[in-house]
């Protein structure tokens, strides 16, 4: 059904759902998950992720910040409807960044007349589109759309053994920022 095209996006795939959702006029609803946050927020939490022990470059596009604010690039989308999804224990993606992004688009989709197309959720855990978020940017795009909500989720399966583990460490090795995967 054409007229009703939405999405979820986590992570890159949410950076990605950022461009399709401002520029395809016939996404009406996006949930962008685990990935919004200021350029310098990003930037600064991102330190030492990189290949190279530098910043990982991987949701960074070259002269991005001279466009706009992640937000004002996020809110191209309205009037359409648009969720904005952040874990609160997400070291790459600091919540303080998180906040203000949804704060900025608050006041930038209330200024185009529609300020209750626009949600902001924090939900407990890391990065990626764990169960929590994963419910709730799922109920959200259901409800946007007009179609019945999931049905509840099986447990995940253990498919493959996990060859290593990753480890990401905020700045200063704050013991508190780190998370094990």
């Amino acid at each position: 059904d054409a007229a009703r095209l939405g999405l979820i996006g986590a992570s890159g795939g949410a950076f990605s759902s950022i461009y399709a959702a401002a520029l395809d006029e016939r996404v009406v609803a996006a949930g962008i998950v685990c990935i919004a946050n200021t350029h310098r927020g990003q930037i600064e939490a991102a330190r030492g992720t990189g290949w190279d022990g530098a910043v990982c470059l991987c949701n960074q596009l070259p002269g991005l910040c001279a466009i706009g604010s992640i937000a004002e690039i996020m809110a191209l989308a309205a009037p359409r409807a648009l969720l904005q999804v952040n874990a609160v224990d997400d070291p790459p993606f600091p919540i303080a960044g998180a906040r203000r992004v949804a704060g900025e688009l608050r006041a930038l989709y209330a200024a185009a007349g529609a300020r209750e197309a626009f949600e902001y959720v924090e939900v407990r855990g890391g990065h990626g589109l764990r169960p929590e978020a994963r419910t709730a940017a799922v109920t959200w795009l259901c409800a946007r759309l007009g179609v019945a909500g999931p049905p509840p989720e099986r447990q995940d399966e253990h498919l493959l053994e996990v060859p290593y583990g990753t480890t990401y460490t905020d700045i200063g090795d704050d013991p508190s920022a780190r998370q094990d995967f």
